[in-house]
């Protein structure tokens, strides 16, 4: 289970021990554990818990999985956080077959290679569906974590990594990484995990695969998003049996904690920032005519004081009609280089 620090499991991933190794079943929630299941002839595999620390603390997930096997290769099973009734937002999406048939699992129903999807973009989470992608006739299982907030909503977002041999993808600022699955064509990826906030997929050969991450924060009276350092890695050895699964092999914490005073709610956001640079120019061009004004008024009083020194000179010169005067210093005329005072 996860360290009383972090108690809630939020989601569970897996990798294989060999980066090559192929031979994986797949992984699931179990009660408060997460599950990692190596295949037949595999060489191990380890589980990667997301053990997070909620503040409010009412936050609490459990495990769900598909009904029932589909069968089939490349085909698909959508399953839904709504089946499991009080708990309806979709923190973890990954996949489970008993028989090493796996393309891996995403958020939501829109495959990762769809060419509309711009990667490294949020994409709102809204139907909290995870949809399992079966490598193989034999049956694969969707397999989530589910989680419910009474006190304040969680907010959640998609985003989709580069299609890579090892695709990365981690989160905006302001959400934190909840979630990590992963995709492939070609029945590759043997793993999805988080480490160090960003979320991994690799692939077991040279064909590539798509890392999908759930990002997610909650919106309180005052909500801020802390992050806490990841828990130690353990040194326990991966299992080598299929008949034996790991438990929280890894395990990230997290805590989403609220310390300020502003909302995290997008739009009140926007419309604070926007007051405040309204007020910003507002300021600024008050200042730039006040300003004006202050030059305006050197340049009018300059002018009349040169105006009277040239009226008060000409009274002291009588007769010097043609003679040009300019003034060089207080009290001081010239008249071609001769210097009168």
């Amino acid at each position: 289970a996860c360290p009383s620090a972090y108690p809630t499991l939020v989601s569970c991933g897996i990798s294989t021990r060999d980066v090559s190794d192929t031979d994986r079943d797949g992984g699931y929630m179990s009660g408060q554990s997460c599950i990692a299941q190596n295949a037949n002839g595999g060489a191990g595999c380890y589980a990667h818990a997301r053990c997070c620390r909620f503040e409010p603390s009412d936050v609490s997930c459990v495990g769900h999985m598909s009904p029932s096997y589909i069968k089939g290769d490349d085909a698909k099973v959508a399953t839904s956080c709504s089946e499991k009734v009080g708990y309806p937002y979709l923190t973890g999406c990954s996949a489970f077959s008993a028989w090493n048939g796996i393309d891996g699992a995403y958020p939501g129903t829109v495959v990762p290679n769809t060419q509309s999807l711009v990667h490294n973009r949020d994409y709102p989470l809204t139907s909290h569906v995870c949809t399992g992608a079966s490598g193989s006739d034999d049956g694969l299982k969707a397999t989530l974590t589910c989680c419910k907030s009474p006190s304040y909503p969680l907010t959640c977002v998609q985003r989709y990594g580069v299609p890579s041999t090892l695709s990365i993808v981690s989160c905006e600022t302001g959400y934190q990484m909840i979630g990590c699955s992963a995709w492939c064509i070609y029945r590759n990826v043997n793993a999805w995990y988080i480490s160090d906030d960003i979320c991994y997929g690799r692939s077991g050969n040279t064909r590539d695969v798509w890392a999908v991450a759930i990002c997610c924060k909650i919106a309180t009276d005052a909500p801020t998003l802390s992050p806490l350092s990841p828990t130690p890695p353990p040194t326990s050895p991966p299992t080598t049996s299929a008949a034996y699964r790991t438990s929280i092999q890894h395990a990230y914490a997290h805590t989403l904690s609220p310390t300020s005073t502003q909302t995290l709610i997008p739009i009140q956001n926007n419309v604070r920032t926007g007051n405040a640079h309204s007020w910003f120019w507002v300021s600024m061009i008050l200042l730039l005519v006040v300003v004006i004004l202050v030059c305006i008024g050197a340049v009018t009083a300059y002018q009349y004081r040169k105006k009277r020194i040239r009226e008060q000179h000409r009274e002291y010169e009588p007769g010097a009609v043609a003679a040009e005067y300019v003034v060089v210093d207080q009290g001081e005329i010239s008249d071609e280089g001769n210097n009168v005072r």
